[in-house]
This record gives structure tokens, C-alpha cells and sequence, in this order.
């Protein structure tokens, strides 16, 4: 393609940014689908990038290799992230949204961790003859020296039961060796298939807190008497509870569509006292 059909492209590629962003489908020619590339939020680390407009953002970047200005404010940017497809977005609320959004950075660098914002891994697991799905919720945290890493705080509800001669004894180490890497997210997790099967090590994968909340024991038992094995990783949802009054789902929309990757699911308003409520079915508390 050469350089002033790619910058054809970029030019027009950012009118989906717009708030009247169209479900449009790319057709089978160089142009188009050098527009769905960019538009298309192909990692959560780019919806981060882009929700925070980034000055090292993957679109930034391609815009500037072109010698093309980039004139695409932060507004739109976090407009662009909704998923518009099949879904009609009250204006005045996004509006509202979007203002306190101003304010949040979402988690880059320094800020990578936190406590208000939660991956939910749906797994497939094999159980007896069938195949079961158990929505595994896990959150970055880091040490003491700042090293991060992701660790399974809870477990939604699932068919699993427990059986008091199915326990066995709970040792939670004070210097943990394994864990899962901070950058598993980016590869949807498969490697909780080698976690899960680490029984030497498999309680350094959970946070501490996870072994009190409900759920959490009848799943931990399964796992180490090898009575459920993951099969796979269906799909994730990230859960955000950073944004002032606001409670923000995001999903992947694997579709070949400009509007498409990683995209706001679900918005809602939220008091503090609805947040906890949230984060606490969430994790599976009582």
C-alpha cells in the first residue's frame, strides 16, 4: 500500500471515533482492512492506552510513522471504546461518564495495580463426564518490592460441593514462589491450565483472602484431589470500579467490523454503597 493510500486511510479510519460509530464491515481490499487494524482494539493493554490517550499509544504511533497529525481528543477516544453493535447507549449518561473518566487513569505502568479493577475468567473444567463453566475472578497485586503479579481472589457460584473427606489440609505460605505472571492477561490466561495443575505450589496462586469467601473451599479441594481439570479459557470480562459513581464492564467482540476488540459492555451508575455490594457478589462473598 503506498504511503498516500495509508494515509487515506488514517484520515478517514478515526470517523468511527465519532459517537455515531457505525457497525460498518471491512471489505476484501487493502484500505479497509488496514482500517478495521487500527480501529479494531486488538489487546486490553490498547484499550487502557486508548481510554488514557497515551502519547505511546498503538494509534499514536501509526499515525506519526506516516508523518500524519493525530487530531483525536480524549473524549472521543473513550467514546470510540463502547461497543455500539446490537446496543443503544443512553447519550446523558455516557456524557456524565466520560467527565469523570477525565479524571482516571486507567491501569499503565506505575499504575498496573490496584483494587477496583477485576478480571473474570470464564473456565471450562472437566467434572466427572461433563464439561462445567466456573467463572474464576482474579486481581493484580504486587509485593513489597512493587513486583506485580495476578492472583485468585474469588469463584462464583458453581456446581461443586464440598465433602468433608474430601479435604485435605490448606497450607498457605508466607513466601510465596510461584504465581501467575502479570502478563497472562494478554495471552487470556492459558496458563492457569499449568497453575492448576501445579499441586506442590497451587495455593501460592490465590490470594489469602480467597479461602474465606464462599465458594472458594469446595473449588480449591476439587482442583488438588484432581477432581475438575481446566479444559480452556471461554472467554474473559473485566470489571472496573475506578471511575467515580460509575460500575463499567469490558468484553471482547471478536467481529470484523471497525467496531470491534475490546469494548465497554455495560455502564452503570453506582453509589459506594452499590459498588461494595457489586465487588462482594463478585468475589463471592456472603
Amino acid at each position: 500500500m503506498n504511503r498516500f493510500l495509508i494515509k487515506c486511510c488514517l484520515a478517514a479510519s478515526f470517523l468511527i471515533l465519532h459517537v455515531c460509530l457505525q457497525a460498518q464491515e471491512f471489505k476484501n481490499d487493502a484500505g479497509e482492512k488496514e482500517k478495521h487494524f487500527i480501529n479494531q482494539v486488538k489487546q486490553i493493554d490498547e484499550f487502557f492506552e486508548r481510554f488514557n490517550d497515551d502519547s505511546n499509544s498503538f494509534v499514536r504511533e501509526v499515525y506519526k510513522s506516516y508523518k500524519t497529525k493525530f487530531k483525536i481528543d480524549r473524549k472521543t477516544l473513550i467514546k470510540s471504546l463502547f461497543n455500539y453493535e446490537g446496543k443503544s447507549w443512553n447519550n446523558v449518561l455516557m456524557d456524565s461518564f466520560i467527565k469523570k473518566a477525565m479524571f482516571v487513569k486507567m491501569p499503565t505502568g506505575k499504575n498496573w495495580y490496584g483494587e477496583n479493577w477485576f478480571a473474570e475468567a470464564n473456565c471450562k473444567f472437566q467434572y466427572n463426564s461433563s464439561v462445567i463453566e466456573i467463572p474464576v475472578i482474579l486481581r493484580i497485586m504486587t509485593d513489597e518490592k512493587k513486583r506485580s503479579k495476578w492472583v485468585i481472589i474469588g469463584i462464583k457460584p458453581s456446581p461443586l460441593k464440598e465433602r468433608e473427606n474430601s479435604r485435605v489440609p490448606i497450607i498457605v505460605r508466607k513466601m510465596k514462589t510461584k504465581f501467575i505472571d502479570p502478563s497472562s492477561h494478554g495471552t487470556n490466561f492459558i496458563e492457569l491450565e499449568r497453575d492448576f495443575n501445579d499441586k506442590d505450589n497451587l495455593s501460592d496462586y490465590f490470594d489469602s483472602t480467597f479461602f474465606y469467601r464462599q465458594n472458594a473451599l469446595p473449588f480449591y479441594h476439587s482442583l488438588i484431589n484432581h477432581k475438575i481439570k481446566l479444559v480452556s479459557v471461554k472467554d474473559i470480562k473485566y470489571h472496573f470500579l475506578n471511575v467515580d459513581d460509575y460500575i463499567f464492564t469490558v468484553e471482547y467482540f471478536p467481529r470484523q467490523t471497525l467496531n470491534s476488540g475490546w469494548l465497554i459492555s455495560d455502564l452503570k451508575q453506582s453509589t459506594a454503597k452499590q459498588k461494595d455490594i457489586y465487588k462482594r457478589l463478585l468475589l463471592g462473598e456472603q
